[in-house]
């Protein structure tokens, strides 16, 4: 296959993925399986990188896999193992494809992203309308899981935080007026998405991502705008705060967590239910810090302890601990969280990287999600944070210093 065709389908590939990726499910397998055959015949077609050029930060996530797959072997329930090594193959395919890939076959870093900010500009246009034709129906306008139904909304909105940054990066990049335009409205649309998908954490992070970006980018343009943009984004939140029940709810279960930590309440919130699950996770690894329970016995060693204390929403729904963090450690131990805060801070001694606004910005907004969210545990969680991190680390020093001035 001729090169500059090649190039073709690598892009279009990298379309696809995007855009199959903020739906999520079987659309979202599907658009990983066909990026990933490309890159394969890109290694046959182009050839591959020795180990020795191989970018060495990228072995923290490959052995981030290997820690769950000796954990694997400690677990009595194997099937529930093998899943879970499953939903989490992209540590180690992703990062191999990425660190193999040869200097002179990676396309351009800039042009990636803007297909990722095109990619998500329609889906988020998609979404909308779909929701916009429910209402015109009859129906109230569908928010949180409604609107979107096969990608968890705190992920939705995981995503379009960080389709802000890097729209934010390449309107700051670019002199091309119309391209310009585009990224805008690409960054604007997220706002409409933010606030359709309810999610607490989510409407939270992306307000503290907007004004970092405000105070290092607008600064740079004009005082005035920065300003602006600051204010309106203040005023957007506080509406968008005092407008969401969900809000209110949890601050009510904030004050009230006691009473769930007793297991006195029926048909909590879900705030109230991360109290819980945080707190039988606690419980759990204080009995298990070393090596963990094993990937295939922790969500049935939960609901047992759910049972145990009287957590009973926790139980029936069988919930996982709602914290990546904790959710490590009780997989493979503390060696699995100490895995985890290599994977997102050792990148960072490398010069390119701490001088990556996406990347700093990037691994902001997922140590912000894993508080509240176990985001490695599940498929659309695994392959964006993979991706996006073995993407922008991979990509040589000058290539990412020069693009994130």
């Amino acid at each position: 296959m001729p090169k500059i065709q090649f190039y073709h389908l690598k892009y279009f590939s990298f379309l696809i993925y995007f855009l199959f990726l903020n739906f999520g499910g079987r659309m979202a397998l599907n658009g990983t399986a066909f990026f990933v055959l490309v890159c394969i015949i890109g290694f046959f077609a182009e050839g591959y990188n020795s180990f020795k050029k191989f970018n060495k930060l990228l072995l923290i996530t490959i052995f981030f896999y290997v820690l769950h797959i000796f954990s694997a072997f400690l677990s009595e329930h194997q099937p529930e193992a093998l899943f879970d090594l499953e939903v989490k193959l992209p540590f180690l395919i992703l990062p191999l494809i990425f660190g193999f890939e040869k200097p002179n076959s990676k396309v351009v870093l800039d042009h990636i992203l803007s297909l990722y900010s095109v990619a998500t500009l329609v889906a988020a246009i998609v979404l909308l309308l779909r929701a916009i034709l429910i209402k015109i129906s009859g129906n109230n306008f569908p928010t949180y899981s409604p609107f979107s139904p096969h990608l968890h909304v705190t992920y939705l909105a995981a995503y379009m935080t960080i389709n802000l940054i890097i729209n934010i990066f390449l309107i700051n990049k670019t002199h091309n007026k119309k391209l310009k335009y585009l990224y805008s409205f690409s960054a604007i649309i997220t706002l409409p998405i933010i606030w359709a998908t309810q999610s607490k954490a989510g409407i939270l992070i992306y307000f503290i991502v907007v004004l970092i970006v405000a105070l290092r980018y607008t600064f740079n343009w004009n005082k005035i705008i920065a300003v602006s943009i600051m204010t309106f984004m203040l005023l957007s939140a506080y509406w968008i705060i005092g407008t969401n029940y969900r809000f209110q709810a949890m601050i009510k279960s904030v004050k009230n967590y006691q009473q769930y930590l007793k297991g006195s309440q029926q048909n909590v919130e879900s705030t109230a239910e991360r109290i819980m699950t945080w707190d039988a996770s606690i419980q759990l690894i204080k009995q298990n810090f070393w090596l963990g329970l094993g990937n295939g016995d922790v969500r049935i060693e939960l609901k047992k302890k759910y049972e145990i204390l009287g957590y009973t929403e926790p139980a029936r729904l069988k919930l996982n601990a709602h914290n990546q963090y904790l959710e490590s450690i009780l997989y493979v131990g503390i060696f699995g969280f100490v895995s985890l805060l290599a994977i997102m801070f050792v990148p960072f001694s490398s010069q390119s990287n701490r001088k990556s606004l996406i990347f700093s910005l990037f691994i902001l907004t997922f140590c912000l999600h894993f508080l509240f969210e176990s985001m490695l545990n599940t498929q659309a969680g695994v392959v964006y944070f993979v991706f996006f991190y073995a993407l922008i680390i991979s990509y040589n020093s000058n290539n990412i210093q020069n693009h994130d001035a």
